[in-house]
C-alpha cells in the first residue's frame, strides 16, 4: 500500500510540475506590441490638431492645438453660446496662447495651469483623456489631424451654423 502511495505522489508531482512549466509564460506577444503602438514619437505630434471639447444645446467649444515643434505649441479655443445667439462673428470666446509642453509618448504637459492629457492611438484614431492633477476630467475625445488650421475653423463655423437653424 505504501508503494501505491508513493508512486502516485511521485506521478502526480511530476504532472504537476509540467502543468506549471507549461502556463510558465502565457502571455500574449501581440498584447505586449499594442500596448506600444498605442504610444506616439515626438515627431507623430507635430503638426494641426483639434478636438471638440464640446457641442451641447448650450455651447460650442473647440480646442486647436498647433503643434510646432518638440517642445512649443500654439493652443487655440474657440466658443460660442446660445445665450449669445451662436453669434460667430460678434460674441465669440477665442483664446490662443503660445505655450511649451513636455511630452513623453503618451502623456502630454502644457506650460499653462493644470493642462495635462492622456493622447494614445486606438486603430485609426487618436484619443485624449484629460486630467486635472492626476484626476482623469470627462471621457475620452477623438483629436482630429489636420492639414491647416482654417478646418477647425470650418468645422466649428458649421457646428455653431447647425445650432442657428
Amino acid at each position: 500500500m505504501k508503494k501505491i502511495q508513493f508512486w502516485s505522489l511521485l506521478i502526480g508531482l511530476v504532472l504537476g510540475s509540467f502543468a506549471c512549466v507549461a502556463c510558465g509564460d502565457d502571455d500574449d506577444d501581440n498584447k505586449n506590441n499594442s500596448t506600444n503602438t498605442n504610444r506616439m514619437t515626438a515627431e507623430e505630434l507635430i503638426g494641426n490638431w483639434y478636438l471638440v471639447d464640446e457641442n451641447s444645446s448650450d455651447k460650442v467649444c473647440i480646442d486647436v492645438i498647433q503643434v510646432l515643434t518638440k517642445e512649443n505649441l500654439v493652443f487655440t479655443m474657440m466658443q460660442a453660446r446660445a445665450k449669445n445667439n451662436w453669434n460667430i462673428n460678434e460674441n465669440v470666446d477665442q483664446y490662443t496662447k503660445a505655450m511649451t509642453y513636455t511630452f513623453d509618448g503618451k502623456h502630454i504637459k502644457l506650460s499653462e495651469g493644470n493642462m495635462e492629457a492622456d493622447i494614445t492611438k486606438e486603430g485609426d484614431k487618436y484619443m485624449v483623456q484629460r486630467y486635472n492633477g492626476n484626476q482623469a476630467v470627462g471621457t475620452k475625445i477623438e483629436l482630429f489631424k489636420i492639414q491647416r488650421i482654417d478646418e477647425a475653423a470650418q468645422a466649428f463655423a458649421l457646428m455653431v451654423a447647425s445650432k442657428q437653424m
